[in-house]
């Protein structure tokens, strides 16, 4: 008797978009959920690799918005997606937009050439990468750059920042204002840019984490821990200083509240104790003024001219 063993692997999926000669702005839809839930569903990455003949600034787009971009021109550049990265890449593609279903699990390529140019960009599931080193969480970025230059900062995402309700607070003390944004692997958040003033403390919460966690689960050869992200500072002018980022924590958040609050009820009572205090003084000298006019009334006074100021006593003489 003879027994087979049969192994069933399913193959890998991979999806190629390729651009050919082109001069002016191109959008260019496609389609990659199925390599991204395979990845999903066996524990995998997702290889993006882009190549061009011309150097090149591409985005990737949904409803004719922008979520990712190059920070500068590419000849070739290769990524990795993993975890949140490719639940994030799913949920931008199972969006459908508004007026329009038919783009559901459509994403686009955005070129934008400056002259005629050729190239692909390839999407295929790839195996999982592994971590090669940690770098310790930073808080604050040294500053000291000439004008219209790029600054990159690592920075890593620890547990604190994975936990919910989570506040990220900014605080900048600058010689001159800088445009802030958030990236890894030559990528940036395009639509999460804002600029810093010299001295300024933004908040980020919400969906502007959400969209930093997920891009920290993008990899590269140049940058392949899980949990890291870049913070990006662009100086228009000579600039110096540093910008602090950190991470509010929901109980230090909790007693700012209380703080607050306790001011509150003092600056209340304190008031009432003022309005009270000031009607029980109304009060008192109009009792007193009442009393002294009842005394007035009962032991009237001698005019002053038949007044013994020496008797010790009120009398009139005769």
């Amino acid at each position: 008797m003879f027994l087979f063993i049969l192994r069933a692997e399913s193959k890998e999926i991979s999806k190629r978009v390729s651009f050919n000669k082109i001069q002016h702005f191109s959008s260019i839809k496609f389609n990659i959920t199925s390599v991204l839930y395979q990845a999903k569903n066996n524990n995998k990455s997702v290889q993006i690799v882009f190549f061009a003949n011309t150097p090149i600034i591409y985005r990737l787009s949904k409803c004719g918005n922008s979520f990712l971009s190059t920070w500068d021109k590419v000849l070739q550049h290769e990524i990795f997606l993993q975890d949140d990265a490719i639940d994030w890449f799913l949920n931008i593609s199972n969006a459908s937009c508004r007026g329009n279903h038919s783009e559901m699990h459509q994403l686009q390529l955005d070129l934008l050439p400056s002259g005629p140019i050729s190239g692909a960009v390839m999407f295929k599931v790839f195996d999982r990468q592994t971590e090669s080193s940690k770098y310790r969480n930073t808080t604050s970025f040294i500053i000291n750059s000439g004008g219209n230059k790029h600054l990159s900062f690592k920075s890593v995402i620890s547990d604190d920042f994975l936990a919910e309700n989570t506040t990220v607070q900014i605080k900048s003390d600058l010689t001159s204002p800088v445009r802030v944004n958030f990236g890894k692997c030559g990528l940036i958040l395009s639509d999460e840019s804002f600029h810093l003033h010299k001295t300024d403390n933004i908040v980020l919460t919400g969906a502007v984490l959400s969209k930093i966690k997920s891009l920290a689960g993008i990899q590269c050869s140049s940058h392949n821990e899980e949990t890291s992200f870049e913070f990006l500072v662009t100086t228009d002018n000579t600039t110096s200083g540093v910008v602090f980022f950190g991470i509010v924590k929901e109980n230090e958040s909790s007693d700012v509240e209380y703080v607050i609050l306790a001011v509150f009820i003092v600056i209340f009572l304190l008031v009432i104790f003022c309005f009270v205090l000031k009607c029980s003084k109304h009060g008192s000298s109009k009792m007193l003024q009442k009393k002294i006019e009842d005394n007035r009334n009962r032991f009237p006074m001698a005019p002053i001219l038949n007044r013994c100021d020496t008797c010790g006593s009120i009398h009139r003489l005769q």
